[in-house]
């Protein structure tokens, strides 16, 4: 820095500017006006008092002014230079940690939005951070969205008094009158027995058909689906009787 005594000005040695006081050549918009002056800095009043912090010289470093020059600044210095230097670039954007915590809140409160447009649109502002802080608030406010378990199709009942074939094993389904709960019994020449666990295997693709039912009834004699003998020569026939047929919506007669 150069002081020239006709003009009475002070000039920044690096960008040449010229100044009518000291002060405004420490606290203008040039990031190296101290590069070539720490001297010249450490003998004038700017100088003088407390250091700047370590805060504040990472900040200045951050808003890049060499390390250097930013230590050698006095505490009042370092705090003007920092305030001409945000003037200087206008509005902060949106920091790092603002865009996390707005993504987050996007997610809890309402996870359809596009988080990434936005942003995007939050970052068109002439504050993007002030943009981002009022989004923030707003959706603190909100409930978060309620949470929709992935639900599996529900498959069709089983009904009591069905019978279901698998693997050549006959099936029929009953209901427990306490709980409810159907449960299986299996055919063992004679008659259905509890089948611990059978249940699981049944389905509406192995329930059985008209010409099952009937060779069921023509090898046992019985109704597959009440275990009545058969003893008409119409259902003896057919293989099961008119009323298991209409109730269970299989063919009976011609």
């Amino acid at each position: 820095m150069t002081s020239t005594t006709d003009t009475e000005k002070e000039t920044c040695g690096e960008c040449g500017r010229a100044f009518d006081t000291l002060a405004e050549v420490f606290s203008h918009d040039c990031v190296g006006f101290a590069a070539r002056h720490t001297m010249e800095r450490e003998a004038s009043p700017l100088a003088r008092g407390p250091r700047a912090t370590d805060k504040q010289v990472a900040f200045l470093v951050r808003l890049g002014v060499a390390e250097a020059d930013a230590e050698a600044m006095s505490k009042s210095t370092a705090s003007e230079t920092i305030d001409r230097l945000l003037k200087a670039q206008g509005p902060p954007p949106m920091s790092e940690r603002q865009e996390s915590f707005l993504r987050s809140l996007l997610a809890q409160k309402t996870p359809d939005a596009d988080a990434d447009e936005i942003v995007a649109t939050l970052n068109t502002l002439p504050n993007p951070a002030s943009g981002a802080s009022s989004m923030i608030d707003i959706l603190k406010q909100q409930p978060n969205a309620v949470k929709v378990s992935h639900i599996e199709p529900t498959k069709p009942e089983l009904v009591k008094g069905d019978v279901h074939v698998v693997n050549g094993e006959y099936y029929r389904v009953h209901q427990a009158q306490g709980s409810g709960n159907l449960y299986a019994c299996k055919w063992d020449g004679t008659r259905f027995d509890y089948d611990r666990g059978a249940i699981s295997k049944l389905n509406p693709d192995n329930k059985i058909t008209a010409e099952q039912a009937a060779e069921f009834g023509h090898m046992f004699e019985r109704c597959c689906f009440c275990s009545t003998p058969i003893d008409t020569p119409e259902s003896t026939e057919v293989g099961y009787g008119p009323v298991c047929a209409s109730k269970h919506g299989l063919p009976w007669g011609a």
